[in-house]
């Protein structure tokens, strides 16, 4: 079984709609970072915007994240 999810978004570059102000990368970042997981993000060969993250999938008993000790 593996514990680990991999998310790939990737994008052309091109804007649409007025987009809105919020946590971005920062929010994504840090609710990664709470589930003991990892963000990459920056742009790409291609123009566009690349965003990665590897989160761990293991839920403990109560279906919760189990979140590692600060």
């Amino acid at each position: 079984m593996n514990d680990t999810v991999w998310v790939s978004v990737r994008d052309n570059g091109r804007r649409t709609g007025r987009g809105r102000d919020g946590y971005g990368l920062t929010g994504l970042r840090e609710r990664a970072t709470l589930l003991g997981g990892t963000l990459r993000a920056g742009p790409g060969t291609d123009r566009g915007w690349h965003v990665d993250a590897e989160l761990p999938s293991a839920r403990s008993e109560s279906g919760v994240h189990s979140r590692p000790r600060r």
